[in-house]
C-alpha cells in the first residue's frame, strides 16, 4: 500500500511538471507570435509614410513644372533698314535706315512638353508656339533721308530701285513719292513655334522654394506681316518733293503693308509665375504701298533687328 501511494505521487509530479513545462512553452509561441504581429504593423506604417511623401514630392515637383503658357509685355529697342536704294525724288535715292524711338511688344503663347515629365525633375524639352507676337515702334524723322530731296543726288540706277521701273522718275509716270524721312509708326503681328529647353538646376536641395526657378532658352521662327504708316505732318521738307497730299499728317495715303520670315533666339529666369527675359529678332519684311494708284506696286525690302526686354507672365 505504500509503494502504490508513493508510485501515485511520483507520476502526478512528473505530469504537474510536464503540464507547466507546456505551459511556459505556449507562451513563449504566443510571446513569439505577438513581437511578429508588432513588426507587420510598424512596417505598414513605414510603407504608408514612403507612400505619403512619395505623393508629396510628386505633387510638389507637378507644381513646379504646371505652368505652361506665357504672357510677355515688353520693350522694344529696333533698327530697320532696306535692302535696296529707296526713290526719295526725281533726283535722289539711298538706302534706307530708320532712326528708332521707342517700341514695345506683347506676346502671348504656350509651350508643348515633348516628353512625360521632367528628365530627373531638372529638365523639360518644349515646343512652343507663340499664337500671337504684336509688336508697335515709331521712329523719328530722319533729316538726312529728307535732305535728299533737295540735294540733287542723282540716282545711280542700281537694280532694285523702285525708280528703275521709269526711264526717268516716279511723276513721269504719274506716280508719287513715300515719305520715307517722316515720322513713322510700324505695326507688326506674327505667330512663331520653335523648340526650348527648361532647366530648374537647384531641385536636388531641400529647399522646396528654389525648385521653382527655371532658366529658359529658346529658338523661334516666325511669320509676320505689318503695316508702316507715315505722318507727312513731319515732312519739313515735303515741298521739295512735288507731292499734292504733303502735310495731310497721319493718313492711310501712306500706309504700306508687308510680310515675310522672322527668326528669334532669347534667354529667361523665372520663379514661380513671374520672370524676365531678353530677345533678339531678325524680320524681313517686304512691303508695298496700300494706294498702289497714286504710289505704283513697287516692293520695297526692310530688314529689322530688334532686342526685347520683357517681363514673362507664366501660368
Amino acid at each position: 500500500m505504500k509503494k502504490l501511494l508513493l508510485f501515485g505521487l511520483a507520476l502526478g509530479w512528473i505530469l504537474t511538471g510536464k503540464a507547466q513545462t507546456v505551459t511556459e512553452t505556449a507562451m513563449i509561441i504566443d510571446a513569439a507570435e505577438d513581437t511578429t504581429q508588432v513588426n507587420t504593423i510598424n512596417d505598414i506604417v513605414v510603407m504608408q509614410e514612403m507612400v505619403n511623401s512619395r505623393n508629396t514630392t510628386d505633387a510638389h515637383f507637378a507644381n513646379v513644372w504646371s505652368r505652361k503658357s506665357f504672357f510677355n509685355p515688353g520693350y522694344v529697342s529696333s533698327k530697320t533698314t532696306s535692302k535696296d536704294d529707296v526713290a526719295l525724288s526725281n533726283t535722289a535715292s539711298k538706302k534706307l535706315s530708320f532712326v528708332h524711338d521707342w517700341g514695345a511688344q506683347i506676346q502671348l503663347g504656350h509651350s508643348y512638353t515633348l516628353h512625360k515629365g521632367a528628365i530627373a525633375n531638372m529638365v523639360q524639352i518644349n515646343l512652343d508656339y507663340t499664337f500671337i507676337d504684336l509688336t508697335v515702334n515709331h521712329y523719328n524723322k530722319d533729316d538726312r533721308t529728307l535732305s535728299q530731296y533737295v540735294s540733287g543726288q542723282k540716282w545711280d540706277g542700281t537694280p532694285g530701285n523702285a525708280a528703275s521701273e521709269s526711264e526717268t522718275s516716279y511723276t513721269s509716270i504719274g506716280f508719287e513719292y513715300l515719305p520715307w524721312g517722316a515720322d513713322k509708326y510700324d505695326l507688326t503681328y506674327g505667330m512663331s513655334l520653335g523648340p526650348s529647353v527648361t532647366i530648374a538646376p537647384f531641385t536636388l536641395l531641400n529647399n522646396k522654394g528654389l525648385h521653382f526657378i527655371k532658366l529658359n532658352a529658346y529658338y523661334h521662327l516666325g511669320y509676320n506681316v505689318g503695316i508702316l504708316l507715315m505722318d507727312q505732318k513731319s515732312d519739313s521738307h515735303s515741298s521739295a518733293t512735288g507731292n499734292k497730299d504733303k502735310g495731310k499728317g497721319l493718313s492711310l495715303d501712306y500706309l504700306s503693308w508687308g510680310h515675310g520670315l522672322s527668326s528669334a533666339f532669347g534667354i529667361s529666369i523665372s520663379w514661380k509665375s513671374i520672370g524676365i527675359g531678353w530677345e533678339t529678332r531678325t524680320a524681313n519684311l517686304k512691303y508695298k504701298p496700300i494706294s498702289t494708284e497714286e504710289y505704283g506696286k513697287f516692293d520695297t525690302k526692310l530688314k529689322n533687328t530688334s532686342s526685347r526686354i520683357y517681363l514673362s507672365i507664366k501660368y
